[in-house]
């Protein structure tokens, strides 16, 4: 990832990998990033640019179901 500070991170699997919502509470910027599994140092994080709209509430959750797949990397 950047040389960013990011508050909040929100992920959900996404094919074979993760998909990370980074959240600066300070801008109220969120950007995109797709992770690939897990792998050391060798891991892909590809920025997938600024995400639309304002991220300005005090909370985010991710909800899953315990039957959903794990998340890659976990």
């Amino acid at each position: 990832m950047s040389q960013r500070v990011f508050e909040t991170l929100v992920a959900a699997p996404c094919g074979q990998g993760t998909t990370v919502l980074a959240i600066d509470k300070d801008t109220g910027a969120g950007y995109l990033y797709s992770v690939g599994h897990a792998n050391g140092l060798a891991t892909v994080i590809k920025g997938l640019g600024k995400a639309p709209g304002s991220f300005t509430d005090p909370v985010y959750f991710s909800w899953t179901k315990y039957t959903d797949p794990a998340l890659a990397g976990e």
